[in-house]
This record gives structure tokens, C-alpha cells and sequence, in this order.
């Protein structure tokens, strides 16, 4: 690990915001905790927000600090404990360009065995693509890799690669988009907008809204599948999600107009401005069949909910810390793993 940032000599303000993150790590205990935000750190070191900006990029750099997309800035509780008897795991995400790591679930299921094992990681930021990939994972010095999500044909021949020189690698995401011959722990169906449709074809449903965004896959199949099964829908209604006015708009006035019988909320939907429509149809006595796969956004609503799908997330980040914890010390070659989406049934009170 580099820590050396040439000869300019470091900031008061750099040493002391330094000096924060590494008692986090000091108390961290194998966990990851959460840093104050941007501001506060400006407010609690009397420092500009670039000054600030910068002093975490350095210690992103130096690994003392992770960021997770859309939750915030954790303290790497193994940057200070480089036991050179316990593996170093790397973690890869996408393409392998990829900084941020957006499936925080499932990232905090592999955390959870790596710190049972304390084992020591990295969140690798490749700059090369291809062949040169190997070779760049090469200089990090590992015993075993994650790579979350991969994505593009490069990613997956780098993967290909790493498993013919038998190096301990396992791929871990949400849908199993990866090749047969990838290791991987993921889950079927390869979307949950098949179980969602399930659901109601097996009411008989035919006016149903799709919530989420249109450039998703399981938009364009979600019809399909009424379709194949001899249910079509009347009539193919589309709300995106909330940053679409228009949509919640529209949602309204397919409600109150009893022009629709259930609606389905796919995971990328955002949900704030969707529940309280459905809060005033209840309100009227309008009951809308509503489904949601969007989990963490619908907590709290329960009341409004039917059905809900729930991934397997943290599970398929622990199973697949596992098999790497296997391959590492055993030498295993363990097989797929595929896990189903749970489908709760909630009832209203």
C-alpha cells in the first residue's frame, strides 16, 4: 500500500481530518463506520469544502476510507492491520473501473464473513482493460477476489483468465447475467419481474401498471409474460418512476378512474411520491393490488403493500465470502449457487 504522496509537506487541516479516520479504524472493531459528512467535516475542522474534498481523497487513496453509492463514506476497518498470515481479498466492481459499489447489501453480506475470518481487503480501481487486466490485478498482491457485478466482455475474459490460472475468484451479484462457466453466487429468476407477473397472472389480472424506469430489460418483458401464459393486458399502461411527474400524475388518474386493477413496482422505481397516491386511494376505498420488488424504499409501508418481493441480498454476499473463504484455504472448486427470490405476502389492516 502507497502512502507516500511525494515531497509536499501535509496540511494541518489534512493531518488533523487524517487523524479522525484513523481513530475510526482504531475503534472500528472489523466493522465499517460511517464518517460525518462533507459539511460537518468542513464545520468540525474550520476548513472550505475543496480543502476537505481532498483530504478524503487521499485517504481513499491510502485505503483508510470506501465509499458505498448513495449511503456514504465508511472507515476500511483493515487498513491498519496488514497481518501478513490472514489472505488479502480484492474487491472488483462492474467493469473494474468502477469506484463506487451501489449493491450495499450485498456488499455488507461479503464484509460480514470477511470480518468472521478478519480477513484484510481492497476495492480495486483498474485503469487497464482486457489481457492488461490480469496483469494489474497481478500487482495488488492477492489471495482471493470478489468481483461484483461484472460487466462488459473484458470483465468477464479477465475472469476466465483468473479461473484457468486457478486463482480463487468468485463473482457475486443480484441477477445471474454471468456465463455458466463463471463461478458465481446470484439468484434466479434472472429477473424478479417474472415472480412479480406470476403473482398476477395467477389473479387474473389484466390492467396492470409497471412502476420504473423504461430502459430496464423487465420492462419490455414484463407483458411477455402475460402473453405467454394466455393472460394479456388490456392495455399496457407505463408510469416511470418519480423523477417523471407526469407518471405519478398518470398513476392518479388510472386509480381514481377504476381503470386499473394492481400495480407493479419494479426495483429501480423511487417510491416517495407513489405511496401517498396509494395512501388516498385506500382513503377512498380504492384497493389496488400493489407489489413492490423495491424493498428498502418501501420500509415503512407495509400497510399499502400486498406482495413483496425480497432478493436474497445479504445472503448472497455471505454464501458467496464463503466459497471464497473454501477456495482459499481448501482449494476448492465450488459449483453455482442460485438463490430465489422470496416472495412475502402482506396482508392489510
Amino acid at each position: 500500500m502507497n502512502k507516500n504522496h511525494g515531497n509536499d509537506m501535509p496540511s494541518p487541516v489534512y493531518m488533523q481530518i487524517r487523524q479522525y479516520v484513523l481513530g475510526l479504524v482504531l475503534r472500528s472493531k472489523g466493522k465499517p463506520i460511517k464518517i460525518m459528512s462533507l459539511r460537518k467535516l468542513c464545520k468540525a475542522f474550520n476548513c472550505s469544502i475543496p480543502t476537505a474534498r481532498k483530504a478524503l481523497g487521499v485517504l481513499l487513496e491510502e485505503n483508510y476510507l470506501m465509499t458505498v453509492h448513495g449511503v456514504g463514506t465508511f472507515v476500511n476497518p483493515y487498513s491498519l492491520q496488514p497481518d501478513i498470515d490472514k489472505p488479502m481479498i480484492g474487491i472488483i466492481v462492474e467493469d473494474g473501473t468502477q469506484v463506487n459499489i451501489s449493491e450495499t447489501t450485498l456488499l455488507a453480506g461479503i464484509l460480514t464473513v470477511l470480518g468472521k475470518y478478519f480477513y484484510p481487503f481492497k476495492i480495486i480501481n483498474l485503469s487497464r482493460s482486457g489481457k492488461e487486466s490480469v496483469e494489474e490485478i497481478g500487482l495488488y498482491s492477492l489471495d482471493g477476489l470478489f468481483w461484483i457485478h461484472p460487466t462488459g466482455d473484458d470483465a468477464i475474459a479477465t475472469i476466465r483468465k483468473l479461473q484457468d490460472d486457478n486463482f480463487p475468484v468468485i463473482t457475486s451479484e443480484i441477477f445471474c447475467n454471468c456465463p455458466e462457466d463463471i463461478r458465481q453466487v446470484s439468484m434466479r429468476p434472472a429477473s424478479p419481474d417474472e415472480t412479480g407477473a406470476e403473482y398476477f397472472i395467477k389473479k387474473g389480472y389484466r390492467r396492470v401498471v409497471w412502476i420504473g424506469p423504461t430502459e430496464r430489460a423487465g420492462f419490455k418483458a414484463f407483458p411477455k409474460y402475460f402473453k405467454n401464459a394466455g393472460v394479456p393486458l388490456e392495455k399496457k399502461y407505463i408510469i416511470a418512476d418519480d423523477r417523471d411527474t407526469g407518471g405519478v400524475t398518470r398513476l392518479k388518474k388510472y386509480i381514481f378512474n377504476d381503470k386499473i386493477t394492481a400495480v407493479y413496482s419494479h426495483g429501480g422505481a423511487r417510491l416517495n411520491n407513489i405511496f401517498p397516491v396509494l395512501q388516498q386511494a385506500r382513503e377512498k376505498g380504492i384497493e389496488i393490488d400493489f407489489v413492490t420488488y423495491d424493498c428498502i424504499n418501501s420500509l415503512g409501508h407495509d400497510d399499502l403493500i400486498s406482495a413483496k418481493l425480497c432478493p436474497p441480498y445479504i445472503k448472497i454476499g455471505n454464501l458467496a465470502a464463503e466459497k471464497l473463504h473454501e477456495m482459499i484455504t481448501k482449494g476448492s472448486r465450488p459449483e453455482n449457487i442460485f438463490l430465489e427470490t422470496e416472495l412475502k405476502i402482506l396482508s392489510h389492516s
